[in-house]
């Protein structure tokens, strides 16, 4: 947020030469995206052709990487995703085992609601659309905006409660 230049040249600009470097070569892109492009003040889940409103930089980059993708390459999949997770560097889930570990209290928000996504099933499903690249039964592909994230909502605050709740039921802080 305190970097909007950088996040905009990685984000969007980035996004968009990989996009036209792909297209140069034929080759379709699948672009991995968030749902910081909504404002978040929907409250029902939001469905691909709700209209965008970030509210932040990382949203306002995110989306100019969409839009940057889209133009640069017909062929393309843009995956908006949510609250990635995994084993591996830094996420929500990973801190809230580390702060239950060092504080006896944690304040966590919870007027957000989200869908927490793990990232190894996250991997499948982009692996699944590269194989198919959205095709359909008459061969025609069908390129454009999807959702791809857990099943299932929360707020920040309850997925803290259960990620606590079950390091406590294995034994951990």
């Amino acid at each position: 947020e305190n970097e909007a230049d950088s996040a905009f040249r990685i984000n969007a600009v980035g996004a968009g030469f990989a996009a036209t470097a792909a297209n140069e070569c034929g080759i379709p892109i699948i672009h991995i995206s968030t749902d910081y492009v909504y404002d978040g003040a929907k409250q029902s889940p939001y469905v691909e052709t709700d209209p965008t409103s970030p509210v932040s930089v990382y949203g306002s980059s995110k989306l100019a990487g969409e839009q940057a993708v889209a133009a640069a390459n017909p062929r393309h999949v843009i995956l908006r995703t949510a609250w990635v997770h995994s084993p591996f560097g830094a996420n929500f889930v990973k801190t809230m085992l580390r702060l239950a570990a060092t504080r006896p209290e944690i304040s966590v928000v919870d007027d957000q609601r989200g869908n927490p996504t793990y990232a190894p099933h996250l991997a499948e499903a982009i692996l699944a659309i590269a194989g198919s690249i959205l095709e359909r039964g008459d061969g025609e592909r069908r390129f454009g905006i999807y959702h791809a994230a857990g099943r299932g909502d929360v707020t920040w605050c309850g997925l803290a409660r259960q990620v606590i709740d079950c390091a406590a039921r294995h034994g951990l802080p």
